[in-house]
């Protein structure tokens, strides 16, 4: 290590023809990769899935494609390239991948003893809500709000449709009255011109004698 920077791994160039063990190492990510894609692609798109179970194994493949992404590539870049250079930062974020990653798929005897503690208490504190609801008496009462919330919305839904129904009635009420008014407007001015046509023309004839 040249000053706490980097690393230069030198155990490989003893091996008998060290450049083809990047073909078995491409294969083995290929596959990895493509198969645990397609299980996730799988569950993550089929809602059926979406069961402790399998999310379980859709947990175990996105580990998996981690790991050997984290791995894998950089073992092949020292297999064909023959660069043996690793930075220590890489180095350092490498390791902190693979090891929090790695716990995550083994069985932890806590977890058996958390998932245990959880089953035996969550169950009490639902059971009353569970047989509250199963009485009869419960039931009846639950009935009874829903019926009066309907009734409730049905009776708001009839009152303002009885409005828009009363609404449309005095307008259309309204409009005649209206037009009625205007004919007789009408009517009227023309019974008004006629009188003082004809006491026009009576003056002019008596100017003319």
């Amino acid at each position: 290590m040249a000053d706490n920077a980097s690393f230069y791994i030198i155990g490989f160039q003893n091996f008998p023809s060290i450049s083809f063990y990047f073909i078995f190492l491409a294969f083995v990510y290929a596959v990895t990769v493509l198969f645990n894609s397609v299980v996730i692609c799988v569950i993550a798109f089929n809602h059926c899935l979406h069961t402790p179970k399998f999310l379980a194994v859709l947990n175990l493949a996105v580990i998996d494609v981690i790991l050997n992404t984290c791995t894998i590539p950089s073992m092949i870049k020292v297999f064909l390239v023959k660069d043996n250079f690793i930075p220590f930062n890489l180095c350092l974020v490498q390791m902190f991948i693979y090891y929090a990653f790695a716990t995550l798929e083994a069985i932890n005897p806590d977890q058996r003893v958390l998932s245990l503690s959880l089953a035996s208490c969550i169950p009490p504190c639902i059971n009353p809500i569970v047989y509250s609801l199963k009485t009869k008496e419960i039931k009846i009462r639950l009935l009874k709000i829903v019926k009066n919330f309907t009734c409730i919305t049905l009776s708001s839904n009839l009152f303002k449709l009885a409005l828009l129904i009363l609404a449309e009635h005095v307008l259309q009420t309204a409009m005649p009255l209206s037009s009625n008014a205007t004919e007789k407007n009408i009517h009227t001015g023309e019974d008004m011109r006629a009188p003082v046509s004809s006491q026009v023309s009576q003056v002019c004839i008596l100017r003319t004698r």
